[in-house]
């Protein structure tokens, strides 16, 4: 790996080195050089950007890199992160199918997808484009627990404890997952089991006020039936 090449650039974003990082970039902008080169160095600058809280610019220069090599998925599921954190969640999802398209096997452009569409309501094709991000990314949770969300949204109660179990049994630390199979299985009026949920979400993140109201609930529930 050169200094000042595009990979020098990325492992300095990746270090967090962002002055680097967009010194690098900056120089492989203005220098003679090939559009694909050119397009990866819009990006890092974008990232910088966006870590430096100038997100309009940041769209630009996405934008920009998009014009120069429109193939790279990471380029567009970057734009479309941005946009979602802007609320324009139609002109997200554009920029997600069409990294979906660019490269099909991109994980990451899936999950985005799925987040945007479920974001819409668009509940059926959310959950497609989580079992495709699930299938891509099968050690990941959070295809799992994503598609234990919709399972839930959608009135399917015991779909979601089995996606919810998936999840936490590739990453049992995960305190929302536990609090929302918590409440899944109040639903299907098992309180035992769902405090014994909350309490381990709780230990996860003792100052949630909804994970504590939630097993004040489930345990009073627990009283009323003895």
């Amino acid at each position: 790996m050169q200094a000042g090449s595009l990979d020098d650039a990325r492992e300095k974003l990746r270090q967090r080195d962002y002055t680097t990082a967009r010194k690098i970039a900056e120089m492989l902008v203005g220098a003679d050089g090939d559009s694909v080169t050119k397009a990866g160095a819009h990006h890092v600058i974008a990232v910088v950007m966006n870590q430096e809280g100038q997100q309009a610019e940041a769209v630009s220069m996405l934008r920009e890199a998009i014009s120069l090599d429109g193939s790279v998925a990471a380029y567009r599921v970057t734009l479309g992160d941005l946009l979602m954190k802007k609320g324009d969640i139609t002109a997200a999802l554009g920029e997600f199918a069409a990294a979906c398209d660019a490269e099909p096997d991109f994980a990451p452009g899936h999950l985005q997808m799925g987040n945007a569409l479920a974001r819409l309501g668009q509940f059926d094709k959310a959950e497609n484009a989580y079992m495709t991000y699930s299938e891509l990314r099968p050690t990941d949770p959070q295809g799992k627990s994503n598609l234990g969300n919709i399972a839930a949204m959608t009135g399917r109660p015991e779909a979601a404890v089995v996606l919810y179990e998936a999840a936490l049994s590739l990453e049992p630390e995960m305190a929302g997952v536990l609090s929302n199979l918590g409440n899944v299985l109040m639903q299907l009026n098992r309180p035992a089991d769902a405090v014994s949920r909350y309490v381990e979400a709780l230990r996860l993140q003792p100052r949630n006020p909804a994970i504590r109201r939630n097993l004040k609930i489930a345990e009073n529930m627990l009283q009323e039936d003895k």
